[in-house]
Parts: structure tokens; C-alpha cells; sequence
């Protein structure tokens, strides 16, 4: 090495320099000229081409030479690092380092995203045997919570500029907010009294999602409509500061279960109501289940414990919406709570809405994850007339509301296959968050009867930020009914069996004592109309804007029989002129295809809807509607209020319903029609709900 180095310098025209002599063990008196305060002597070392000087900044006093006269610079301290690399080696190590550094940085943020993905914003669920209460299929038990790692909160939508006042399209018959944001429905119980209670999230802040909170609405003297209640009963921040209160559910404890009704009169408006619901918090978005007391018969709400501690806390960002519901056979609280980006519903148990117990969990659909978006929204509801069938029904945030079928014991559900045309609740776009109060006793002995009453938010989250109403933004369905209804299982069929050749599966239609309550004005009738070319709709009229109809329609026989016969109810119409045609929102039942449509591309959108977005561009459609070799005709319901459709249709054999968002820009526009091709109109009665609004 030393012969190479003074070769080096020699061809390169320079001098080799002196070996250097090992390091002194001892330090050298310092030279007259050096002086007293003069450091001692450095120990120097040439490494390959470079000499590296350590006092590079010293004064040039203090520098030393060597005795053939050349500067020599003091050594580096004897390390591996000073002693053994090349300034080559040392910048080949830097690069490689640097490139370590950079791959690991690279591998953590892999990590992380992997992590948000798959346990992501519901924090991840780790599966093990065995732990945590047991669960369905081979998924096994929950286990490891403790090291769940909250992802980051969610953005709230900024906030809108303002939008003139839109009466033209506040709802009649369905609940809004009289200002400001509104969402998921929480909370739906039935007083003492007789009238239905809910609860909603709300913005008290402004019209778009943020600071929320719970307010409520109660029914007011007539069946099925609701008025909202003033204040806001369950504010944000009520268990602690920085936090969100959403989605829950609310019982009402009339035989004090909890302890926590004492001096209540459930008498007039003072019954003791309990509420279960998801605490966030906002800093990290982690998600936990708290309770709230109202001794005042739900008008305010005091936390419990009064710290307000969450009661149920699994780590997570994803874990909410919580289902409460009293289990007669265990003498338990059962409530069914999702992790949502698992699609799991977790199922813990109380003997008093205090101290909750983990029982089991069930993945739905586990292994194929068909649907995009978490899991939201459980209801638990018992079948009662079928031996111990139960439904449990789940919004899933970007898709249709589903209900699975199974068995449930009071701790776990044993979920049952069924064909995904009879897990599907609602086939329009607008159905979400629903919540069920259940009958005493459920169906009545009688396997056609209700089961529960529902309500649901009338909404999608892909447009609900932007629909341009105002001051308020947010609606509710009127009141349904579920019901259980028997089919005749065909070959392709994979529906919940109670029988060798008949299938179970709920239906949900409109409450009928809420229709009978509603003030009608009848403003058309037809009966054995035939509707032969459909270029000749047959006009009903300036119908309005609230409109109810029933309508019963069969497919024409004999001469006027056509190959494939359709029927279409036209409402919210225009006038068509020479340059522009009619335009219209269509409900369709094609009766070759068995296909039910709702069709608003043309009128049930204003700008920037109609314009800007192609959200409102979707033709929406339920298949499959049976019917059978004698009867094919169809039976319709049609309710149609200043900003919505919903619509239920029955076969022989089959029952469907659809909920859509509708909004015509031109709000005079209100002429009803029907048109058809080789189609007969048996009967139709449509009325005028809005009573006189």
C-alpha cells in the first residue's frame, strides 16, 4: 500500500511525503515559539489521497510541520472510521447509508398504507383462535385490540357559500330540519304515550357535515308526520371536550334496568330514555361507545358516568354505530355495534346498559368483500313468527342497504346463506341508516303481519353535501313496516329456507296507517285504460307536487298484445315544445324484462346537479320482479313529495321498494301521465296529499 501511494505521487509530478511514524504515547514539550498555552503535539495519519485535519481551524501559530518542512496536519483519533476508510470508501458508505435510510423510509410509509387499506380506518382487526367471545366461519376470535392505531380523522366538507332560500322543494310529508345540516336517523322508540320519537345527527352550525350532534323530532297529531323538537338534546362535546357525538341508538327504561330512572313519572312525557351512541374524538378520530340519561322524557341528556367515560372502547377509528335492543329470552341489552371497514358487527350484552360484555362477532360476507365502503348502521330485529329467525340489516357507506339472515341465541348470530336479489332492502339510491322500533310481540302470530317500524335518512353520501336546498339540507322517509313473505324457491333460489320448497325474506311497504292518516284530494281515476303506443301518454292532469297513487297495470292479451310490454307513470312533466321535448321522472316496470326503473336523469336534477355532475345520471332499476303463468300484472304505490319518490311494487309473487332524490329544476312543472305499449291500466287513483300546503 505505501509503495503504490508514493508511485501515485510520483506520477502525478509530486514528491511522496515521509512515512509518518507511529503515534507518540506520550505528548512533546511544546517549542519556544509555540508558547505555553500552546496545545500538544497532534497525532497526524495520511489515509490514501487525502489528509484529514481535525484542527483544520486552528490558528496557524498552533499548526506543526514536519522535519522536512512541509505543513503536516495533526491525525485523527486511532477510530475504525479515521484509520481504516478511503475518502472514496467513506462517500461509497454515505451513499449507501443515504440509500438504507431512503428504502426504509419508503418501507414504513408501505406499511402505514397497508395498513389503512386493510385495517385501515377501522383500525386493524387482528385475528386469532379462539379470543375474544368467538366468532362465525374460520375467522376466530377478536384479540390484540390495545395495539390498534387510529388513522387520521376524516375532512369535513367545507363549508358551502350560501344558497337562497328553496321552499319549492321543502318536503310535505318528510321530515327536514327547520335549518342547518342533518344525517343518519338515531334513536327511533315509541313513547308511552303512543307517538314515534327520533333522534338524528345535526349540525347546529351550519348545512353541511360537522360539530355534530344529536337533535330530535316527535310525531306530531298526525300519524307519520314529524315536528322537530327544540334544542339540541345531545350536544357535541357532552361526554368531554373535542368530541363528536354520532350515530346511536335509545331505549326507553320504564322498569329502571339501569338504576338510573329514579324520580321519573313515565307518565306524561317524563319517561326515563337511555342512549347509546359512538363518541368521536376529534383530534384522532378514535371511535368508542358512551351513554346519556334523560329523566325528561328525551328533551336533555346527562353523560354517565358523569366524566363521561366511554362504557365500550376497542382502539379503533372505525368502531361505531350502536344498536340497542332487550333480548326477553337471555334478560339482557344485546347491542350489535360494526367495525365498519371490517364488515363485522360485534355483539356485546348487558344486564343494565352499564357494564358490557363482549359475546361474539360475525364478518359478513367473509372471504369476498363484494361491496365498496364500511359497514354502518346495524339493526337487530326479531323474526318472531319463523322459530327463531332474526334479520340483521347494515347500510354499507357506498352501496345498498342489505339484510342477512340468521340465527341469534342472545350472544351469536349464525348467519345464513341467501341470494343477493333477497339481502337487497331497497333498490334506489337514497335509502340509509335506517333504525326500527319493534312491535310488542313482533309479528302477532300471523307470518304476514309488521314486524317493526321503520325510518331511514333520505340521502346518498355521494351528492348530500351538494344538493342545493336551503336553509336546511337533509330529509327523512315517511314511516315503513317490515314484513316477513313466503316464496316458491326455482331452482336458482338460494334463500333462506324454512321449508323443503319455500324461502323467508323480508319486504318492506309503506305503513298503512300512516296512508289512511293523510288528507286526500282525488285528482284522477282510470280504470281498463289500454295503453297500445307509447307515443300517446294519457294525461292525469296538473297532479301537484304531493302526490299519491295506486295503480294496477297487466300486460295486454289477445290483439293488442305486443312481444315485450312496458308501462311508464310520467310526473313532475313539462310541456315539450317545437325545440325541446317533454321532460319528465319516470317510473317503469318493463313486463318482458320483469324490471322495475326510476328514471330522474331528465328532471330530477337542477344545476349544478343536472349540469355540472353526471351524479344525478344513473338510471336506477330492481330485476327480476316475478310473476307467475296466470297473473302477470303489477300493483304500484307511488309517493311523490316536492323533493322525493318512493315507490313500492308488487307481483304475485314479489315485492320491491325504491327511494330516489328528486329535484326539478322547474318546480311548476306538475303534470302527471301515464304511456304504455301493449299494456292495460286495470285501475288508478291518484290524490293530492299536500293537505292545502
Amino acid at each position: 500500500r505505501r509503495k503504490s501511494f508514493r508511485h501515485q505521487r510520483r506520477r502525478d509530478g509530486v514528491a511522496p511525503l515521509r512515512p509518518l511514524r507511529p503515534p507518540r504515547t506520550r505528548p512533546r514539550r511544546p517549542t519556544s515559539h509555540e508558547g505555553r498555552g500552546a496545545r500538544s503535539h497532534e497525532r497526524r495519519v495520511v489515509t490514501g489521497h487525502c489528509v484529514h485535519d481535525r484542527n483544520a481551524a486552528m490558528p496557524s501559530d498552533v499548526r506543526e510541520f514536519d522535519s522536512s518542512g512541509r505543513r503536516a496536519v495533526p491525525q485523527l483519533p486511532t477510530s475504525v472510521w479515521g484509520m481504516a476508510l478511503t475518502q472514496r470508501r467513506r462517500r461509497a458508505v454515505a451513499v449507501v447509508v443515504a440509500a438504507v435510510g431512503v428504502l426504509l423510509v419508503l418501507a414504513v410509509i408501505v406499511v402505514a398504507l397497508t395498513a389503512i387499506r386493510s385495517g385501515g380506518a377501522g383500525g386493524q382487526l387482528r385475528m386469532g383462535g379462539g379470543g375474544g367471545g368467538g366468532g362465525t366461519g374460520d375467522d376466530g376470535g377478536l384479540n390484540n385490540y390495545d395495539s390498534m392505531q387510529p388513522s387520521p380523522p376524516p375532512t369535513a366538507w367545507p363549508t358551502s357559500a350560501p344558497t337562497p332560500p328553496t321552499p319549492q322543494y321543502r318536503p310535505v310529508l318528510h321530515f327536514t330540519p327547520r335549518k342547518n345540516w342533518a344525517n343518519d336517523v338515531c334513536g327511533l322508540y315509541r313513547e308511552p304515550q303512543g307517538r314515534l320519537r327520533f333522534y338524528y345527527q345535526y349540525n347546529p352550525l351550519g348545512d353541511v357535515w360537522g360539530h355534530m350532534s344529536w337533535a330530535g323530532a316527535r310525531e306530531s297529531d298526525q300519524r307519520g308526520v314529524f315536528e322537530s323538537i327544540d334544542g339540541v338534546p345531545i350536544p357535541e362535546n357532552l361526554t368531554s371536550p373535542d368530541t363528536s357525538i354520532f350515530t346511536g341508538s335509545a331505549v326507553t327504561d320504564v322498569n329502571n334496568r339501569s338504576g338510573l330512572c329514579h324520580g321519573t313519572d313515565s307518565s306524561d312525557h317524563h319517561h326515563c330514555v337511555l342512549a347509546l351512541f359512538t363518541c368521536r374524538r376529534n383530534h384522532d378520530n378514535r371511535q368508542a361507545q358512551c351513554l346519556a340519561v334523560s329523566t325528561d322524557g328525551g328533551y336533555t341528556f346527562k353523560p354517565w358516568p358523569s366524566n363521561g367515560k366511554p362504557l365500550i372502547d376497542v382502539a379503533s377509528d372505525a368502531f361505531r354505530d350502536p344498536y340497542v335492543l332487550w333480548h326477553e329470552r337471555s334478560n339482557r341489552y344485546v347491542a350489535a355495534i360494526s367495525l365498519a371497514e371490517e364488515h363485522v358487527i360485534m355483539f356485546y350484552t348487558s344486564p343494565n346498559m352499564k357494564d358490557w360484555t363482549l359475546s361474539s362477532y360475525v364478518r359478513l360476507d367473509a372471504g369476498r368483500r363484494p361491496f365498496e365502503g364500511g359497514f354502518e348502521c346495524p339493526v337487530l330485529v326479531d323474526a318472531v313468527t319463523v322459530d327463531n329467525l332474526w334479520l340483521l340489516k347494515v347500510d354499507v357507506e357506498k352501496g345498498p342497504t342489505r339484510v342477512y339472515y340468521g340465527h341469534f341465541n342472545g350472544t351469536h348470530f349464525q348467519q345464513r346463506t341467501a341470494h343477493p336479489r333477497w339481502t337487497l332492502l331497497d333498490g334506489g339510491p337514497d335509502y340509509y341508516a335506517a333504525q326500527a322500533w319493534q312491535y310488542n310481540g313482533g309479528g302477532g302470530g300471523s307470518g304476514d303481519s309488521a314486524l317493526v317500524s321503520t325510518l331511514a335518512w333520505l340521502n346518498n353520501w355521494r351528492y348530500a353535501a351538494l344538493l342545493p336546498t336551503s336553509p336546511w339540507r337533509g330529509q327523512m322517509t315517511i314511516p315503513r313496516t317490515w314484513h316477513l313473505k313466503q316464496y316458491e324457491l326455482r331452482d336458482s333460489d338460494g334463500l333462506h329456507n324454512s321449508g323443503n320448497d319455500v324461502a323467508v325474506v323480508v319486504v318492506q311497504r309503506f305503513d298503512e296507517e300512516v296512508i289512511a292518516a293523510m288528507s286526500k284530494r282525488e285528482v284522477a281515476r282510470m280504470s281498463n285504460v289500454h295503453l297500445i303506443d307509447e307515443g300517446t301518454p294519457k294525461m292525469l292532469g296538473d297532479g301537484g307536487d304531493v302526490l299519491l297513487l295506486d295503480i294496477t297495470v297487466r300486460s295486454a292479451s289477445g290483439d293488442d298484445a305486443v312481444a315485450d310490454p312496458r308501462f311508464e307513470l310520467q310526473l313532475r312533466a313539462n310541456s315539450a315544445t317545437d325545440r325541446f321535448p317533454s321532460q319528465f321522472i319516470g317510473v317503469q316496470f318493463d313486463f318482458h324484462q320483469r324490471t322495475l326503473a326510476v328514471d330522474r336523469r331528465s328532471r330530477g336534477a337542477p344545476p349544478p346537479l343536472g349540469d355540472d355532475t353526471e351524479l344525478f345520471a344513473d338510471l336506477y332499476q330492481v330485476h327480476d320482479m316475478r310473476g307467475d303463468a296466470v297473473d302477470d300484472s303489477i300493483h304500484l304505490r307511488v309517493l311523490l313529495d316536492r323533493a322525493s319518490i318512493e315507490v313500492y311494487c308488487r307481483t304475485a309473487v314479489d315485492e320491491t321498494f325504491m327511494t330516489v332524490v328528486v329535484l326539478p329544476p322547474d318546480a311548476d312543472a306538475k303534470i302527471a301521465r301515464v304511456a304504455g305499449h301493449g299494456v292495460v291500466v286495470e285501475s288508478l287513483v291518484a290524490s293530492d296529499v299536500s293537505g292545502g300546503v
